[in-house]
């Protein structure tokens, strides 16, 4: 078993290639400091750095990166593998770097999905660690609370899939490089829609592009955990290629392709970068994934096309282009509505208030030969009076016979 444990930590563990030169974070820090304050935050037992650059202007918010390190003896390769403080710098944001638990064999790890890295069942809570470092950044040092941005590699890819589950409501993009989210993603509770990047290698032999599983526990390939989320989103679940980019040693040769789910119903963006030929740990020159996933998270312009109009059925309040979509109700037709109308019509959606009804009923005699026949009379109500029957006889009164 613990022959497993070793061989299992060997393959997942970074060593960054100039790790023999580093002897703490604080040397690993030193890269450029051009005037930034550095303070500690966190509990006491377990701090973090958060790096805030110069020269902030008065009404100036600036966004929060929270930088995310592997599964590691050496946590702090972190600050040159992404090269966050020169982007402190280069891109105005803040910079908060936290370190996973170190586990008896001496790994700083993440408590990210089932699969990475918790193997010793430490069942650290590091997602209420990981809100609570923003919530004291924004609060205490005025980082803008809609626009935190997590950018994890490998087991910290793992752990910024686990936030966007668990915490998603207070980020707005997760960067994740050579990690992965939930095999199954039902497990991935919903707690908002955060932006998602996964950034993979098409070569890498740890956490494999395809996906698979770490000690029976899987995780989802890279192109699968973008649709995934897709889904969620209400995006298109067929991808759309945006371009290519030079991430990889800055060689000029465009191994990046941009592979992105387009007009996501929920307002985010979910994309999908697919580094070709590339293995677990390439080099980025001058922070080329750190500043492109910054401009395209906060630079960007997004445009979800959609009906813009408030007053049409179909209305989508997360829209920003108007794609002539809208829909609307029939306009009101007028009419009388009552069916007892002499003018009822049944295709009126307003009574217009013209309704007509036949006068009522004239009781009386309706019979023209009867002594009070009433003309007006609509309904014979018997009352029909008739003159007597005539009565024959001598009508001469010097008659001897005349009949009174």
């Amino acid at each position: 078993m613990l022959l497993t444990i070793l061989v299992l930590f060997s393959i997942l563990s970074f060593t960054p290639s100039s790790a023999l030169d580093i002897e703490g974070p604080d040397t690993a820090a030193q890269a450029r400091q051009s005037e930034q304050t550095v303070v500690s935050i966190g509990p006491s037992d377990r701090p973090a750095e958060l790096r805030i650059p110069g020269n902030i202007g008065e009404n100036e918010t600036l966004p929060l990166v929270v930088a995310l390190h592997g599964f590691s003896e050496y946590p702090w390769y972190v600050y040159d593998y992404f090269q966050g403080v020169n982007s402190v710098d280069d891109n105005r944001h803040l910079l908060l770097t936290p370190y996973g638990t170190e586990n008896p064999d001496g790994y700083y790890f993440w408590n990210g999905t089932p699969a990475c890295c918790d193997f010793y069942n430490q069942n650290i809570d590091d997602v209420s660690y990981l809100s609570s470092l923003i919530s004291t950044a924004i609060s205490d040092h005025g980082a803008d609370p809609n626009r935190v941005m997590l950018i994890g590699h490998s087991n910290g890819g793992f752990m910024s899939h686990r936030m966007a589950c668990d915490a998603g409501n207070i980020l707005h993009t997760i960067i994740n490089f050579a990690g992965a989210t939930y095999g199954d993603f039902s497990d991935c509770s919903l707690t908002g829609y955060p932006n998602i990047v996964n950034v993979h290698g098409t070569n890498d032999g740890t956490i494999d592009y395809n996906g698979g599983q770490i000690w029976g526990e899987t995780y989802a390939s890279s192109p699968d955990g973008a649709v995934y989320w897709a889904d969620r989103s209400g995006c298109d679940g067929t991808s759309t290629q945006m371009g290519t980019m030079d991430l990889v040693n800055g060689d000029g040769n465009n191994e990046t392709t941009q592979l992105q789910h387009l007009d996501c119903a929920r307002g985010n963006r979910v994309t999908h970068w697919k580094l070709s030929g590339v293995d677990h740990g390439p080099t980025f020159t001058d922070g080329s994934l750190i500043n492109a996933a910054f401009d395209w998270a906060f630079n960007q312009p997004v445009d979800i096309e959609g009906c813009t109009d408030v007053n049409a059925t179909n209305y989508n309040e997360n829209a920003t282009v108007d794609d002539g979509s809208c829909e609307y109700p029939p306009p009101p037709v007028p009419g009388c509505m009552d069916p007892d109308a002499t003018n009822y019509a049944e295709n009126a959606t307003v009574d217009d208030g013209s309704c007509e009804y036949p006068p009522p009923p004239v009781l009386g005699c309706m019979n023209a030969t009867a002594t009070n026949y009433d003309e007006n009379a609509t309904v014979d109500d018997d009352s029909c009076v008739y003159p007597l029957p005539p009565v024959l006889g001598c009508m001469n009164a010097t008659a001897t016979n005349y009949d009174e």
